[in-house]
């Protein structure tokens, strides 16, 4: 049975194979479809004027007796029935008026059509014909730009197939419109309907009570929509898409919305929607697009906005000028592109500024700098630009700023001088410059006392070791990796000297001299763990003012590898000197920094035995100090400490076996 299936099969491709070469012995095309097009076509002209697209062409050219129609441009037939199933005729630069009784509503079997960007109005006023409802297998239905004036007919809600339908136009030069019923029956009554996109098209009604549930994109916008926006739209189970901007009569608050796994984008800029943001947007998991231009403007009353950790695009809208009792504004984590938006600084009670992690770029308003009038906002504490593109100098009116706890804009591109800081505060907490141009010296920071982070790592500044700023009793982490650093490490000229420092990295400078022997001594923190410290893991964070927390993050080298630690924990402690023009021994008083986890003194010119006394740092997990001058043997004692995991000793002048003990087992070959 199979067998002689399979052979009817064949028999039947043969047939069908012989069928289709043959066709230049005769028309696969219908007689009487073919003369229908070729009377559709006739009282059209033709021009490249009749046209918007960015590339058009005049298809129907190629219509002519003398070929098969279902080969002309445009046309596709069903090849087994030789029935016209579609026709595009989208960019086809005609001009003209269809009449209500033209031939191209013979073509009953077509399930695509497509007029798209044409031009059927002007001097010749014309109108969709009513005998668009004769085509009842059309699934695909554009006239998008399609120039036409006058009512739409109620007819096109009879395409009870339609999966697609395409009226839209420029929604500031709109032609046509849609009466209440037709708009009704079209996205009640087509529950095949997918996708519907009328922009533009003078609908003057309200939005309907019941909606077919198949639809998934619905592009409303600018159809002079009346009403109150209700929760019946954030219902449809498969809606991808919504789009109700621009449509300035309809009223009411944003409803609740429910949660949706399914939308992507929601539009309803410039609407009368007014209120509050509720929290129930949250639930929308999958949106990446929320346009709110024009609407957040009419949201007065609101006092934080945050559209972080979204994949929202574009450039972000001046539109917010009138929300005067806003405190925070996190856009942070999303694709926004283009320009600072400039009327932020309009808002003088904005405490939070979060634009991190973005593709801003340029340089910020006001001569090209960062705007002197961000000073004015005399309530932040946290400006955070970081991870943008933006350029230009930073002005140093932002040491006036009396409340500011955190400054971070790292990697970005600005230059020039660093700003002065704590002129007459001493609220600053963390300062993170790095990852930008800036040059010249350390400004004199003496006076940020409540100062616990300070990152100057990865530009160009060019200035002796800052000792001065040992005397800020908080200072936790000191980053002034890979500038232009130069000279000897100096002491103190007090008797407490960075007394709570934990991560202290020179890396990558041209510092010289001996290893700060008294530099280290005050190195108390590292000395050993708090008390409260054993067996918790903690992270720095700063308790700003009005009860705001931020946690500290930074990029280090850990174990060879480069990483950005986006907390820290309060048991992380570290010194790296490597890359400099150290010369000297190795102190011994390293021993006495009993909680250090990491050491890295390579590419120095380091001499001198590895000291015994390092057998005491029991903490420690990695120790780097290849591409010196060391002489001696490796330590047998090394082997004791157990939570080594990294150790490199390459490129000395060491001599001897490599120990063996049970830690060292452990380490690769290389």
């Amino acid at each position: 049975m199979a067998s002689l299936f399979f052979f009817y099969s064949l028999l039947c491709f043969f047939f069908l194979s012989q069928s289709f070469s043959s066709s230049s012995l005769h028309h696969l095309c219908l007689p009487s479809k073919a003369s229908a097009l070729l009377q559709f076509k006739h009282p059209f002209e033709i021009s490249d004027d009749y046209s918007d697209c960015h590339s058009s062409f005049p298809k129907t050219t190629s219509w002519n007796e003398s070929r098969d129609c279902c080969t002309w441009d445009g046309v596709n037939c069903d090849m087994l029935t030789s029935h016209i199933t579609g026709l595009d005729l989208s960019c086809s630069q005609l001009g003209g008026m269809i009449h209500p009784n033209n031939s191209l509503f013979q073509l009953q079997h077509a399930q695509r059509l497509n007029l798209a960007y044409n031009y059927f109005n002007s001097n010749w006023h014309s109108s969709i014909p009513i005998g668009i409802g004769r085509l009842k297998n059309l699934r695909h239905l554009n006239l998008s730009h399609f120039e036409f004036d006058g009512k739409i007919p109620t007819e096109i809600s009879y395409l009870s197939n339609l999966v697609s339908l395409d009226l839209s136009s420029d929604m500031y030069n709109a032609y046509g419109s849609l009466d209440q019923k037709t708009f009704e029956t079209l996205l009640q009554n087509c529950t095949n309907l997918e996708v519907v996109s009328l922009t533009g098209v003078n609908i003057s009604s309200l939005i309907p009570m019941n909606l077919s549930s198949s639809l998934r994109y619905v592009d409303l916008t600018a159809t002079n929509l009346q009403g109150v926006l209700t929760e019946r739209f954030f219902l449809l189970p498969n809606l991808e898409r919504l789009k109700l901007g621009h449509n300035y009569h309809l009223k009411g608050v944003l409803p609740k919305i429910y949660p949706s796994n399914t939308l992507l984008e929601l539009e309803i800029s410039y609407t009368g929607i007014s209120g509050e943001l509720p929290d129930s947007i949250g639930t929308l998991s999958s949106l990446n697009s929320l346009n709110l231009h024009g609407s957040i403007s009419k949201l007065k009353q609101l006092t934080r906005l945050y559209l972080s950790s979204n994949s929202l695009g574009g450039e972000i809208p001046n539109v917010f000028s009138n929300l005067q009792v806003l405190v925070e504004l996190s856009f942070s984590t999303n694709n926004f592109t283009g320009p600072f938006p400039s009327l932020i600084l309009n808002l003088t009670g904005l405490e939070i500024i979060e634009l991190s992690i973005n593709s801003l770029s340029g340089p910020l308003p006001s001569n090209g700098q960062l705007p002197s009038s961000i000073c004015k906002l005399k309530n932040l504490i946290l400006l955070d630009l970081s991870h943008n593109n933006f350029n230009e100098s930073v002005p140093h009116c932002l040491g006036s700023m009396t409340w500011l706890g955190v400054l971070d804009l790292r990697r970005n591109n600005f230059m020039g001088s660093l700003p002065p800081l704590c002129a007459y505060s001493t609220s600053l907490s963390t300062i993170v410059l790095n990852g930008n141009q800036f040059e010249g010296p350390v400004p004199v920071l003496s006076n940020c006392t409540g100062l616990e982070v300070l990152d100057l790592g990865n530009n160009a500044i060019n200035d002796s070791f800052p000792a001065w700023l040992g005397t800020l009793p908080k200072l936790q982490v000191f980053i002034l990796k890979l500038n232009k650093f130069h000279g000897p490490i100096s002491s103190c000229q007090t008797k407490s000297c960075f007394p709570k420092l934990r991560i202290f990295d020179l890396y990558h400078n041209k510092f010289s001299g001996s290893l700060p022997v008294t530099v280290f001594e005050s190195f108390r923190a590292m000395a050993r763990l708090h008390d409260g410290d054993k067996g918790k893991i903690r992270y720095m964070s700063q308790d700003l003012e009005g009860g705001v927390g931020y946690e500290d993050s930074v990029g280090l080298v850990i174990k060879g590898q480069e990483f950005e630690l986006e907390r820290i924990n309060t048991i992380m402690t570290l010194i790296d000197l490597s890359s400099n023009h150290f010369e000297g021994m190795i102190p011994k008083t390293l021993k006495d920094l009993g909680s250090l986890r990491l050491v890295n003194l390579s590419h120095n010119n380091l001499r001198g035995d590895i000291p015994f006394e390092l057998r005491q740092l029991n903490m420690l997990e990695a120790l780097d100090l290849s591409w010196n001058r060391l002489t001696g043997k490796i330590l047998q004692e090394l082997t004791r400490l157990t939570f080594l995991a990294k150790l490199n000793l390459s490129q000395n002048h060491l001599v001897g076996p490599i120990p063996h003990g049970p830690q060292f087992n452990t380490f690769d070959n290389d």
